[in-house]
């Protein structure tokens, strides 16, 4: 990895860390300004809070939504651009379950310090976006069928292979 594809993921790591702290201390000024004591049992509530709010977050990062994310992206038929939270739609619907949009980014700034895809940000709906402007599909395909089948994949196609 060159000095500059570092520099790069880098700035990609801060800049998702700023936005959760944004959204954490948001978090905390509305916790703190509805209750009207703020006294040991609302610090507790907000210690609390953030401690399932990081495992929620870390759980949501797995293998499972990557792959089926670099699915989407080798996807020939995938119109250009496209912005993360259609690419967030589209994983959500294959793995039939709530994805954070933070996870998504972390993976297309993943693909991208691979050079897989090339991203912009952008601003969706008012909150921080990404648009992913080009892929190689070629070298996406190569990389989704490299990794490891989960059992929920498995199931599936035994499923449409039996189907069929």
């Amino acid at each position: 990895m060159s000095s500059w594809e570092e520099i790069q993921a880098v700035k990609v790591k801060r800049n998702i860390l700023r936005e959760k702290l944004e959204k954490r201390k948001k978090e905390r000024q509305d916790l703190l300004g509805n209750s009207s004591p703020a006294g040991p049992g609302a610090v507790t509530g907000l210690i609390k809070n953030e401690t399932s709010n990081s495992l929620s977050e870390d759980k949501d990062i797995d293998a499972e939504v990557e792959k089926y994310l670099v699915q989407v992206l080798a996807d020939q038929s995938l119109i250009l651009p496209t912005n993360s939270a259609q690419i967030a739609e589209r994983v959500e619907k294959g793995v039939h379950k709530t994805v954070l949009r933070d996870s998504i980014a972390y993976y297309l700034h993943k693909l991208a310090m691979q050079n897989m895809i090339k991203i912009k940000e952008v601003s969706i709906g008012g909150t921080v976006g990404y648009e992913v402007i080009s892929a190689e599909h070629i070298n996406l395909k190569a990389l989704y069928d490299d990794m490891p089948k989960s059992d929920r994949w498995q199931k599936s196609s035994n499923h449409k292979a039996a189907r069929k």
